[in-house]
């Protein structure tokens, strides 16, 4: 009778639990895995999709990365249209529209037939009326000395409170003479917003914030969950190479096994 070394029988003992182990380990695994792959390879055509360009714009993602928007200045009323203008952490909005034009103050905005004119103390902007730049106007182009208090229509042209004075533009927006004493001017104030306006605009201010690029490098890398998904993501990598170990050591035991049937067969 052969006495089987007790260092083998526990090898063999070891191979054998490493059937449910590699299963056990392949199935916890699996949802991670696909987080990895998925995410690895949209990151690797990250140029190609434009990731870096498109926004998240769910609310509850948003909520989960905590950004929120500031408050928006109060607006002023733009004469020449029904939609107020105002600032949003600096950056001017025209109704629900969030320009990409930043501005240190806002004294005034107005309507005319073919553009929006924006004023702040020291430049007037000019912006085509769906809110894309298209002019900057300042002393150095004939704007009248002064700090700009506000602006209005004044028959349907251009009037400016600057300096000590007031002063009518033409229209190109060239050349500005003083404003006569009778004329009568609709001028841009200051008035409330909505709080409907308000969360639109706080919405669309956050849809800016957060591109897919930086969504999806969080994910592959679980820092989407805080810390602890990091360490998430490295148990991930840990029961990869685990798989790969008792994948190989499985493979290894099943061609030892038909090897030695092998061997059986040709004896016989």
């Amino acid at each position: 009778m052969t006495r089987r070394r007790p260092g083998v029988a526990r090898i063999r003992r070891l191979f054998r639990s490493l059937y449910p182990w590699h299963r056990y380990i392949g199935l916890s695994a699996a949802p991670l895995v696909v987080v990895l792959a998925v995410s690895g390879i949209l990151l690797n055509h990250a140029g190609g999709l434009a990731l870096k360009h498109r926004h998240a714009r769910a609310a509850w993602l948003l909520d989960w990365y905590g950004m929120h928007a500031p408050k928006p200045d109060a607006g002023w009323s733009l004469p020449g249209g029904d939609a107020p203008a105002g600032l949003l952490d600096g950056r001017l909005f025209i109704g629900e529209t969030l320009t990409g034009i930043e501005l240190p103050d806002l004294r005034g905005a107005l309507r005319m037939p073919a553009f929006i004119v924006a004023a702040s103390s020291s430049s007037l902007v000019l912006l085509s009326p769906q809110g894309e730049p298209l002019d900057r106007i300042d002393g150095l182009a004939g704007l009248p000395d002064g700090q700009v208090r506000r602006i209005g229509l004044s028959g349907g042209r251009l009037a400016a409170d600057i300096g000590v004075g007031h002063y009518l533009a033409d229209e190109n927006l060239l050349n500005w003479r003083p404003l006569p004493v009778d004329s009568r001017v609709a001028w841009s104030e200051t008035r409330a917003l909505g709080h409907p306006l308000v969360d639109r605009l706080r919405q669309g201010y956050r849809e800016h914030m957060l591109d897919w690029e930086r969504v999806l490098l969080d994910l592959h890398s679980g820092r989407i969950l805080g810390p602890g998904g990091v360490w998430l993501m490295d148990a991930a990598a840990i029961m990869l190479l685990l798989l790969a170990m008792s994948g190989v050591a499985v493979w290894l035991r099943q061609k030892a096994k038909r090897r030695a049937r092998r061997r059986a067969a040709t004896r016989h």
